[in-house]
């Protein structure tokens, strides 16, 4: 099977954000919507995170108008995702439901 051209094969492509900084360690991620080889976002972002090195990952949707920045109290973990409101999310690690510490309208 030839190697997709767009990820070259990854699965997942690292994105910048116009009017958006990410913080240090923070990296935006979003899966290859060409060779489809993850079924989710989220699902790129972690396995992105073994060859990137990141323990902070964005997950970006196509449209976002909010990015919302999260850290769980419980186990200290990291990660910003983008929807369309200001709203909570589930930690990827322990399931709580977290509120945004920041949210940004790109």
């Amino acid at each position: 099977m030839p190697t997709c051209e767009s990820c070259y094969g990854k699965g997942w492509l690292e994105l910048s954000i116009a009017g958006i900084e990410a913080p240090e360690g923070l990296v935006f991620i979003r899966r290859c919507r060409v060779c489809n080889l993850y079924a989710t976002d989220m699902a790129a972002a972690e396995a992105s995170a073994c060859e990137l090195g990141a323990e902070v990952l964005a997950v970006v949707c196509r449209q976002p108008q909010f990015v919302n920045f999260y850290q769980c109290p419980d186990d200290g973990k990291k990660w910003v995702m983008t929807w369309s409101c200001m709203c909570n999310d589930r930690c990827p690690s322990c399931k709580h439901e977290i509120e945004p510490y920041r949210s940004e309208a790109p």
